[in-house]
């Protein structure tokens, strides 16, 4: 098991924008729930496509578990990361967020694998990076 885990505190920390778009707008606050689901998506896309096979997780249960998880801290705001672009396309959420390992054990397996793939539009172009932070309480 990875280390950072074994405390009661892990951290998310967004060291590129995360930009989700929800209802045709980018979110501009952070949400467990909004984050964890777009992050299952990608993993299970990926899965599909590049390892032949589905993950065999219930994810409307995950997702339902998912509005329950809130932080115990957080510094998450919005960033416009590359100004001249006026389309704001480099913009999205930078920053903290401190959870209860409890409150996220069922997602970890995502996170540890999410810290590789990112998450959110343009995860393949390097936006949507984090890195998970233990025992920061």
């Amino acid at each position: 098991m990875d280390n950072r885990i074994l405390g009661e505190a892990l951290s998310l920390s967004f060291v590129t924008p995360l930009k989700i778009i929800q209802d045709g707008a980018p979110l501009q606050s952070f949400s467990f729930s909004v984050f964890a689901r777009a992050l299952m998506r990608r993993v299970s896309a990926l899965a599909s496509a590049y390892c032949d096979r589905e993950i065999d997780d219930d994810f409307r249960w995950l997702a339902q578990l998912s509005a329950n998880v809130k932080p115990i801290g957080q510094a998450v705001r919005w960033t416009d990361w590359r100004e001249a672009d006026r389309r704001g396309r480099y913009g999205g959420l930078v920053g903290d967020a401190v959870f209860a390992v409890n409150d996220v054990e069922e997602f970890i397996p995502y996170l540890l694998v999410g810290e590789y793939l990112g998450a959110g539009k343009g995860a393949p172009f390097g936006m949507g990076r984090f890195h998970l932070l233990g025992d920061v309480g």
